[in-house]
């Protein structure tokens, strides 16, 4: 549901005490609980994500270039030209950033992000990699590396950073914009000097791959840098909702069951990837922010994006056994939601989901009708059948199970 229209493409946004700020094309907004915005200030550019955070006094925007500063008591706004790229964080009253094609990490003074002291930088050097992002995590500061990750401390000390020099893990970033806190852990696109394309989460300082090897072929010989991530929690379920240029669907992580799966739109008859590019939870609702200079209200009872079709994908496990023997099909039965007055469609491979046949289209019953069944007969024989549904009408649909008899 479109809830609040501005300019240009998201690029980032925060909620800071309960207002909300966000950023679309060269302007930041501060947006009320009705959608209405009121400019806050003006970038230098208008493409490419924005690290955001904030202390006690002050929103901090970074374009990878400038960084910008908004006093929240009188809404002033200034920028200043620094060494840091987009990625920004919070710390006891410090805002950390990275440099630039190096191993160092730098901060602004003490509650102030208009000042920046050259000589405040450390260097993660536990292994000899440029930097690629960084997120503070429970006190923990994780600094990602093209080929590791450190975490450093807030110590207190003259140094006032420093390493803990028994916790490297041997897993870098394959992009910073997919590095992302959720469900009490780290997640991230990861890559090291053995390859890259797994999705990762952080377990103590221990990377645990949560990609499948069907997630990581998709990956394959893709331009990761591009890559970025959101998160969410909604119906006690997390979610990691990573989009990788170059692929037809967003691949999305499922933290409470431990399962992937993928959100598409279909545009001109094409798969193209969900739109969501940024999110934030603000005014008790999801809203994502998009290309198309529109921030979105996530409903779990709207089943368009803003009219545009969404697609609802089920693919059953395949049915084979394992002599390969020829078995025989007789009536798919699917149990979704019925009585809803749209029309499921139902297709099947019978080589692993190499080919498929033709789309055959059942109604679910006219609306109230909750007794309908939805089946197909005739399905015919098979040594290795892989069965797909799919539901494009705008009404609830919800695959519970399906299968043969």
């Amino acid at each position: 549901v479109v809830w609040a229209t501005l300019s240009g493409a998201a690029r980032g946004a925060r909620n800071v005490n309960g207002r909300l700020f966000a950023v679309f094309g060269a302007t930041l907004y501060e947006i009320d609980s009705t959608g209405a915005a009121t400019v806050r200030g003006t970038l230098a550019g208008a493409v490419g994500f924005v690290g955001m955070t904030s202390n006690t006094t002050q929103l901090v925007v970074s374009d990878s270039s400038r960084l910008y500063v908004l006093m929240l008591a009188d809404n002033t706004f200034s920028a200043f030209d620094y060494p840091g790229t987009g990625r920004v964080d919070y710390i006891n009253q410090y805002i950390l950033f990275r440099y630039r094609d190096s191993q160092q990490f730098g901060r602004t003074s003490l509650g102030d992000a208009t000042q920046i002291d050259s000589l405040d930088f450390a260097s993660a050097e536990g292994s000899p990699d440029n930097l690629v992002g960084l997120i503070v995590d429970h006190r923990d500061v994780l600094l990602f590396g093209t080929d590791s990750m450190e975490p450093w401390l807030n110590t207190g000390s003259t140094e006032v950073f420093e390493r803990n020099s028994g916790a490297v893990v041997e897993e870098g970033a394959a992009s910073e914009w997919s590095i992302q806190k959720l469900d009490g852990s780290v997640f991230w696109l990861s890559q090291s000097s053995r390859g890259e394309g797994a999705v990762n989460r952080l377990q103590g300082y221990q990377p645990v791959r949560i990609s499948t090897q069907a997630i990581e072929q998709r990956l394959t010989g893709l331009d990761l840098s591009q890559a970025y991530a959101y998160v969410y929690e909604s119906e006690k379920s997390s979610f990691y909702v990573l989009q990788v240029p170059g692929l037809e669907t967003t691949l999305v992580y499922d933290a409470f069951s431990r399962q992937w799966h993928e959100r598409a739109e279909f545009v001109g008859g094409q798969l193209v990837p969900d739109r969501g590019a940024i999110h934030v939870y603000a005014y008790g609702k999801h809203l994502l922010g998009a290309d198309d200079g529109k921030l979105y209200a996530l409903d779990a009872n709207t089943y368009t994006n803003d009219g545009a079709t969404l697609i609802r994908d089920r693919i059953m496990p395949d049915s084979a056994v394992p002599g390969r023997e020829r078995l025989e099909y007789g009536t798919f039965e699917l149990d979704c939601d019925r009585g809803t007055g749209g029309k499921v469609q139902m297709r099947y491979s019978n080589d692993g989901g190499a080919t498929w046949g033709a789309w055959r289209t059942r109604e679910v019953g006219a609306i109230g009708k909750f007794e309908e069944r939805v089946k197909w007969s005739r399905c015919g024989k098979a040594r290795d059948r892989v069965t797909q549904v799919r539901c494009t009408d705008a009404v609830p649909f919800n695959p519970v199970d399906g299968g043969y008899k």
